[in-house]
């Protein structure tokens, strides 16, 4: 029996039977850790473009705009739900201003 805690979140067990005389070959993979977060923003009210260093050049995986999710694009004039994300410049432009007191939850993978 064989058992093992795997990146320390999880444990997996197997019974393993054999005959003769085995030989194991141990390849470790090095991936780094996905690490996941998160920016938010309080709106004054007008803005059409927001930006902050945190999603500088980052991977964003959802903006959502008061909870509700937006498409979100890299390229061409953002409409409606969509908002534009610039990796250059760690901004997101938005297709309709945002309202005062509206907030904007960013997440990303740095």
């Amino acid at each position: 029996t064989m058992s093992a805690t795997i990146v320390q979140t999880a444990t997996y067990s197997f019974n393993l039977t054999m005959n003769g005389d085995p030989s194991f070959d141990q390849v470790v993979v090095d991936t780094p850790l996905t690490d996941v977060d998160s920016w938010g923003y309080d709106a004054t009210g007008g803005e059409t473009t927001i930006s902050d260093s945190s999603i500088l050049g980052v991977d964003v995986l959802d903006v959502r705009r008061n909870g509700i999710g937006l498409e979100v694009i890299t390229v061409g004039t953002p409409t409606g739900s969509q908002v534009k994300y610039n990796s250059g410049a760690g901004s997101l432009e938005f297709g309709m201003a945002l309202g005062a007191g509206e907030w904007i939850l960013t997440i990303y993978v740095d």
